[in-house]
């Protein structure tokens, strides 16, 4: 990290290290460095908003399948972040997990 040939993404549990954009722009993979650097939360909570405007609803593995290298822990605080902003709303049973009544997400009215 001194060097610059490392950087540091995250903070806490979800702390991860990859190769700096420097590297990447050398080598002409500035999408990969894109990629492995991820986005920052806002973007993240608006992808899930975007999720839910196209399919009405959305279930934690639709949103642990778009948002692929975030933690679920991390998914489950951008969503309540936006249940508690009054954006999305929780339908159903959350401890019901499978079959036809098991909980989903979806804007709110």
């Amino acid at each position: 990290m001194e060097n610059g040939f490392v950087e540091k993404v995250g903070r806490g549990r979800g702390t991860k290290f990859i190769l700096s954009k420097r590297y990447y722009e050398h080598f002409g993979k500035k999408g990969e460095y894109t990629r492995r650097k991820g986005l920052d939360k806002e973007a993240n909570k608006l992808l899930i908003i975007e999720h839910l405007k196209n399919y009405k609803k959305g279930y934690i593995e639709d949103f642990v399948e778009a948002l692929r290298d975030i933690p679920r822990y991390t998914i489950n605080r951008y969503l309540r972040e936006l249940k508690d902003g009054g954006k999305i709303e929780l339908i159903g049973n959350p401890r019901i997990v499978k079959g036809d009544k098991k909980a989903f997400w979806r804007l709110k009215q």
